[in-house]
């Protein structure tokens, strides 16, 4: 649908030029939904046009006498489903064209899916994932802040269009340029792809074919333009992947395995590890001592997502690369190359050292993880997650702008952080915060001990009554 234009633009599915179906002036078109038959239905602010199965022209099929629509859904006997996004409801139009409420939500709907035993699921611009039962009552399932399936807290920005494939749910987050998936089942949420994997400038509709190809329009993110600009196309169809051949003692450890598919302008890509654990290398039939590799704590990983489940030390790793790194193993990992990295996620009671230079965009620690900063200067936009961050030795330098956990610096370290949310303790180290304009967090005891300097720089500005340093 081209919402600025007027129309609806009918694509061969084997490439090439659009069919354009105009309509009249003035209507803006949004969502659209594909009965079983291929009749097409598309909203259009009041007013749902209908298509004929591979028709070249578009007819007014029904009208709502308020609101602003924005989806629609079709369930098993051809009832169709609408978000009045403006009037917060979904109302139906039934097969003799009659329109009615069909509930009535208290916030702003958007995206609306129905699944083949015609359960419905809404996506609520404002919040997160309703589902609306078969008497009308209104769940919510994921609300706007949540806890994602790695046990990270997250925020949803703005929920917009919703599909189903496979059994699960797929949720566009439009400000966020992130396509989710939701599992009905367990009500676990997964991001697949975002800015790392697909080019978005502003993901906003989304379609997935029979075969499990993703089809998402981009809207321009200049202001006043809602002409779509892109449409990307992700095959998600591999389900499995079959090695051949025998492992020998020189393949236990970690393998990553990168698929990676394009279209000539965007690509998508899926990572995997394989972990060959013990070798029957004397053919026996029976794995036994003289079959176990003995333990190496060096592996080399190369790329992208990078899972590590054992003790090891990572080397070698990409710029850019996503690191997961650790799963519940107690382990201690060291980074030692001096390289950029995209986001690191450290699992409970897991260690990762820092003995280089690195630059991190994003770290999560989850709640029993600790991070060390042994030396070499690291750089990290933020830490995420209720893990302790500990720095100490000289020449060990941190620069962070919030530690959501506590945070312990000693033994001549230097650390610059704004915001840390639990304790903070220096031992013989330095620490400075700066901000402009804002304040200095520390969110419970914040403890100076020993030959400790604390310096607090206020950005332009000579200090006053109005910016203090309270230590306590």
């Amino acid at each position: 649908s081209d919402y600025a234009n007027a129309r609806v633009m009918r694509y061969p599915a084997s490439g090439g030029g659009a069919k354009i179906i105009p309509i009249p002036s003035g209507s803006k078109p949004g969502g659209i939904a594909i009965a079983p038959d291929n009749t097409v239905y598309f909203v259009a602010i009041k007013d749902v046009y209908k298509i004929e199965a591979g028709g070249d022209s578009a007819t007014l099929y029904a009208q709502v006498t308020e609101g602003t629509l924005r989806r629609i859904a079709i369930d098993s006997i051809g009832n169709l489903y609408v978000t009045n996004y403006s009037k917060n409801r979904v109302d139906r139009i039934d097969t003799e064209q009659n329109v009615s409420t069909y509930v009535q939500l208290e916030t702003s709907p958007h995206g609306i899916a129905i699944d083949d035993g015609d359960q419905m699921y809404v996506a609520d611009r404002t919040g997160g994932i309703l589902e609306i039962l078969s008497d009308q009552t209104v769940v919510e399932r994921v609300g706007k802040n949540f806890t994602d399936s790695n046990g990270v807290a997250q925020e949803f920005g703005m929920p917009h269009d919703i599909e189903l494939w496979g059994g699960l749910l797929y949720m566009v987050d439009t400000p966020e340029k992130i396509i989710y998936q939701i599992d009905p089942e367990a009500w676990s949420v997964t991001k697949i792809l975002d800015t790392n994997t697909v080019n978005f400038d502003r993901p906003f509709g989304l379609k997935i074919s029979d075969d499990g190809r993703f089809y998402i329009t981009d809207d321009s993110s200049t202001p006043g333009n809602y002409g779509y600009l892109n449409t990307h196309i992700v095959d998600r169809t591999l389900e499995s992947l079959t090695l051949t051949g025998t492992p020998g003692d020189e393949d236990i450890g970690n393998h990553a395995v990168v698929i990676t598919a394009s279209d000539g302008t965007d690509g998508a890509t899926l990572s995997y590890t394989i972990d060959v654990t013990d070798v029957d290398s004397d053919e026996d039939g029976v794995l036994n001592a003289d079959d176990e590799y003995p333990d190496d704590s060096t592996r080399y990983l190369p790329e992208d997502v990078v899972t590590t489940p054992g003790a090891v030390n990572v080397s070698g790793v990409a710029q850019n690369a996503r690191l997961v790194i650790g799963q519940g193993t107690s382990a201690t990992f060291d980074i030692n190359t001096d390289v950029a990295i995209q986001e690191i996620q450290v699992a409970t009671s897991d260690i990762l050292t820092l003995s280089r230079d690195v630059t991190v965009n994003k770290m999560i620690l989850e709640s029993g993880s600790t991070l060390v900063v042994e030396s070499g200067t690291s750089v990290v936009d933020r830490i995420d997650g209720l893990g302790s961050v500990t720095v100490q030795g000289a020449g060990s330098s941190l620069t962070v702008a919030s530690v959501a956990g506590s945070m312990t610096i000693e033994s001549g370290a230097e650390v610059t952080v704004q915001s840390v949310g639990g304790d903070m303790i220096l031992r013989n180290s330095s620490y400075s915060a700066g901000y402009s304009p804002g304040r200095v967090v520390i969110g419970v005891d914040f403890v100076v001990t020993e030959n400790s300097s604390v310096t607090v720089d206020i950005w332009g500005e000579t200090p006053s009554t109005d910016y203090k340093a309270i230590l306590s």
